[in-house]
């Protein structure tokens, strides 16, 4: 059956803005253009800067500079035009230069360093690009060009470690498995946590589901990203930048950009990685069965290659960029494997002075075989950790005969337009397309196990097609010598189309077949929905003085997905940035130094169908066909709305040598959407979402960053970032609890979705039994990163980062299973005398404390699930980077421009609080978004890569 979304609301908006451009779209008599080259250097050594970014404001055209710090602007409109360069670590510079038709104009750039760069351009969050010191929210930001040498395999680790605010969730050590993102805490009790994805202005799908059975580990739709494709990312933390996204917006936004085209020669480049991932022994002793596995099953010795080839240039009238890319990677387990090929061509192209168009392509293809683990009595874990070879459900020599492999495709397309036929008029139009599909497959062959002697299969197909609609118009005016006004309009709109399809089969008649339809018994289903989302955006911008900047605004948003009687959502916003360091009574000791405030609101959209009465399908007495109550419906269902206050400061002192950012925030959600019972009388039996909750986060984030020492041959730089953050549910409604996975309960006055059990405890020097106890809360309350990057003779990088997670706790299955006695232990592995006790290694330890004693000999189940519910702190050494320039001499005559060699590795050590973890970040039920649960997770392994990338 077909179902769709109800509401047509959001088709109100497709016409309000209609005419929004056509006065600025009508043709201008074509002119002859010019050319602007020139150079950037470093202002104090004069060295060329390389990669530094250069564009004509206000035109779209832009380029990099070369390893000479040269750079060459085509197409450039006559007149008096500003050119502007920008580079992270060194202060903005701009000069007005007049270009003359025909003739190239000639500019010398010389950059400051600095620590904070307010004049650096942000996208994400804005109405228009803006530069940093006008906005009034802080927005993070990666520049992927400082990662080319990291041992990064996804965007997932991109992000990793690199701001504060950001926690990155892994799912395991398993290749393949996919990432939590979550942007200063759960923000919604019942409809994800998780940001919204754009990839160059377009929404992706990032779905987390494989349909089929994997013992809950999972992947996500961000790996199908290449990393070696991205040129930067902004970050959107909270709703006090995520307004202009609306409705679906408040647990934040990522924006990716990729690489574009430079003007110029053509230039080809290659990077090559070949590595080797493995984990030590201890890092698996959680079992008296540990060592036994590590030797027979763990592969140290998981290889792994990447090769990806890229081309990018430009002449007048157009730039380019293109690249493929092909991966493979080997996991831990046997039966754990990836492989990924990836295209990407972006086109730029200049029609004409005062229009860019820009036109982009990506194509992935991944697949990955996931082994049985987790929460799987097919799973190696519980199998081998608990009973050895024999394993408790199965035995461990039948596991690899089961085979999970997760399909995916993925296609991003993209057209743009920037059109600025006045000084005080621009417009910008992108519209964009997402087609992602699945293909998964599990099957136990005939006669693989015991469980399934005559076989099974399910085949699990998904695709999702998401359009995205973004057209807004600028217009800037002088009100007088030291004030502008900037007034933007624009429409937004995205509609997102699911469909999913399961064919299981069992009982095969004979061996070889692996066919769902070959089966003796079959089944299937389907699913397709439809959502729409859409909002007319306003923002009214104005700058007193170049130092003094005041912004207000709003969202009005429809979607598909309200209630009929919930009428339209309305997101204001506000803003106020001082540049305080503009003054000249400013102390001279700081080079820059910006307050800031903002507020912003942000919401989160009911499921598709839970505002309608819904009827689901059976078969009735003898077959015939009925429909049985599901959903009872909600006219004035709407979504959850998150407010929120964000207060800083950004400084730079020593002459850029040092930079600061403190935010600090506080963020409401109200109305928030929980799952409320009625009567059994009304003839629905399920609950029905109503807005009735109130969460609040609040958290201070720091970054410090600086150059500790600069000499001729040396330069130490380093950053440090902390966070904190707390969280509390203050309204359930009429609800005493919500039920979240097992110990995790939300309730009123303690953190979402925290850990409640009965457990042991240590009372006036006894063990005794806490009842209902609350342990803490699933989300780190603190985190902390400390990188370090040293350069040698302009040649030589070492780089190094340290990351630390604390405050928070997981629940472990792990240690469950292990720590039961009712199940012997009698094989060749373990002694006798060990029968009917415990396989923890911890249990056997004569160290352990009381507490674990305690728990080693409370027979299970009876020993409260509290007792399981660990401390997941953790300290990683989570990058070390050595990279090698090398002389031109060494490749003169093989016609490289440029060749570089690295060294790069990836969780080299680590400090785990609890010695019952295996992964203390891992967690198995990646698709659920409050549920933090370890389930015989495989450590994430070490990582180490040889790479080289030349250019020619």
């Amino acid at each position: 059956m077909y179902q769709h979304s109800h509401s047509a609301r959001p088709r109100v908006f497709a016409v309000a803005l209609a005419g929004l451009l056509v006065g600025g779209v009508m043709p201008a008599s074509a002119q002859e253009t010019g050319t602007v080259a020139g150079t950037v250097v470093h202002a104090s050594t004069a060295q060329p800067i390389v990669g530094a970014q250069v564009v004509v404001t206000g035109s779209g055209i832009g380029t990099v500079t070369n390893a000479e710090g040269q750079f060459l602007l085509l197409n450039v409109r006559p007149g008096e035009r500003e050119i502007r360069v920008h580079m992270l670590g060194y202060s903005a510079a701009s000069r007005r230069v007049d270009v003359t038709a025909g003739a190239t104009t000639t500019v010398e750039f010389q950059l400051e360093e600095s620590a904070i760069a307010l004049d650096q351009v942000v996208v994400t969050g804005q109405a228009r690009e803006t530069r940093r010191r006008e906005v009034a929210a802080s927005i993070a930001s990666v520049d992927a060009s400082e990662l080319e040498d990291a041992a990064i395999t996804s965007v997932a680790e991109m992000l990793q470690g690199r701001n504060p605010g950001v926690t990155v969730l892994p799912g395991g050590g398993k290749v393949g498995q996919g990432t939590k993102i979550v942007l200063r805490g759960p923000s919604s009790l019942s409809q994800g946590v998780e940001p919204l994805i754009y990839v160059d202005g377009v929404r992706m799908d990032n779905s987390t589901a494989t349909g089929v059975f994997t013992g809950g580990e999972g992947w996500t739709g961000l790996d199908d990203i290449n990393p070696n494709d991205i040129e930067r990312i902004e970050v959107v933390r909270g709703a006090a930048a995520a307004t202009l996204y609306g409705t679906e917006a408040s647990a934040g936004v990522i924006q990716i950009f990729t690489k574009r085209g430079k003007q110029g020669e053509q230039r080809w480049n290659y990077s090559g990685e070949f590595g080797v991932s493995n984990s030590p022994k201890d890092w698996w002793g959680v079992s008296v069965y540990s060592d036994w596995f590590y030797d027979a099953y763990v592969n140290n010795n998981a290889t792994q290659q990447q090769h990806q080839l890229s081309t990018s240039g430009g002449q007048e009238g157009y730039s380019f960029y293109a690249s493929g890319s092909y991966s493979t990677q080997d996991g831990l387990l046997p039966g754990n494997s990836t492989e990924y090929k990836s295209f990407r061509g972006n086109l730029q192209l200049f029609p004409r002075s005062d229009l860019v168009l820009n036109i982009g392509t990506g194509y992935s293809d991944r697949f990955v075989a996931m082994p049985q683990d987790a929460n799987n009595i097919y799973g190696y874990g519980i199998n081998a950790l608990t009973a050895g070879p024999r394993g408790l459900f199965m035995p461990v020599e039948e596991i690899p005969l089961i085979n999970v492999g997760l399909k995916s495709r993925r296609f991003t397309g993209n057209l743009s337009a920037e059109y600025k036929p006045a000084e005080w008029f621009s417009s910008r139009a992108t519209l964009g397309v997402d087609v992602a599909g699945m293909d998964n497959i599990e099957l136990h062959p005939y006669g693989a196990n015991d469980s399934n002697p005559l076989g099974r299969k399910s085949n699990y197909r998904r695709d999702a097609t998401t359009l995205t609609a973004d057209i807004s118009g600028v217009f800037t005016f002088p009100l007088s010598e030291n004030v502008r006004s900037t007034s933007t309009i624009g429409f937004q709109g995205n509609e997102i189309k699911v469909g999913a399809s399961e064919a299981s089969g069992q009982e095969f008649p004979v061996p070889g077949l692996t066919t769902v339809s070959s089966a003796a018994i079959t089944s299937g289903w389907e699913y397709r929905g439809v959502t729409r989302t859409a909002g007319v955006v306003f923002q009214q911008d104005v700058g007193l003085f170049d130092r003094l900047f005041l912004n207000a605004g709003f969202r009005l948003d429809g979607h598909s997905a309200f209630g009929d009687d919930a009428g339209y959502a309305f997101y204001p916003k506000g803003g106020v940035s001082y540049v305080v360091s503009d003054h000249e009574f400013f102390p001279d000791l700081f080079d820059s130094f910006r307050v800031r405030g903002a507020y912003g609101t942000a919401g989160r959209q009911p499921g598709a169908f839970d505002a309608v009465r819904t009827w689901s399908a059976i078969s009735a007495v003898d077959g015939v066909p009925a429909v049985t109550p599901s959903n009872i419906g909600n006219s004035e269902l709407g979504p959850e709305i998150s407010h929120e206050l964000e207060l800083g400061f950004d400084a730079s002192a020593w002459n850029g040598r040092v930079g600061m950012q403190l935010t600090w925030y506080r963020q409401r959600t109200e109305d928030a959407l929980l799952p409320v019972s009625y009567p059994p009388s009304d003839g629905f039996v399920g609950s029905q979402l109503e807005n009735v909750g109130e969460i609040q986060n609040t958290g201070l984030e720091l970054a410090v960053n600086g150059t500790v020492l600069a000499l001729d041959d040396f330069v130490w730089s380093a950053h440090a970032q902390f966070a904190t953050f707390d969280n509390e549910v203050t309204d359930l409604g009429d609800l005493p609890e919500l039920y979240q996975h097992w110990t995790q309960i939300t309730r009123e006055g303690y953190p979402v979705a925290s850990y409640f059990g009965d457990r042991f405890v240590m009372e006036d020097g006894e063990v005794v039994v806490a009842a209902d106890d609350y342990i803490g809360p699933p989300f780190p309350t603190k985190t902390f990163q400390l990188g370090m990057d040293f350069t040698l003779w302009d040649r030589v990088n070492v780089r190094g980062l340290m990351d630390h997670a604390g405050g928070h706790f997981i629940e472990s299955s792990t240690v469950r299973w292990l720590t039961r006695t009712n199940v012997p232990n009698g094989d060749e592995i373990v002694d006798e005398s060990l029968w009917g006790t415990s396989v923890a290694s911890w249990c056997h330890d004569s160290g352990a404390d009381e507490l674990t004693q305690a728990i080693c000999e409370s027979p299970w189940p009876e020993s409260g699930r509290g007792n399981v519910v660990r401390p997941a702190d953790y300290w990683k050494l989570r990058e070390v980077t050595v990279s090698y320039n090398l002389p031109q001499s060494m490749f003169a005559g093989l016609g490289l421009e440029s060749a570089r060699v690295f060294l790069s590795g990836r969780n080299i050590w680590r400090h785990v609080k609890d010695h019952m973890l295996m992964e203390p970040e891992a967690n198995y039920s990646t698709g659920s978004d409050l549920s933090q649960q370890d389930y015989f997770n495989t450590p994430i392994p070490r990582t180490l890569i040889f790479g080289i990338n030349v250019g020619f």
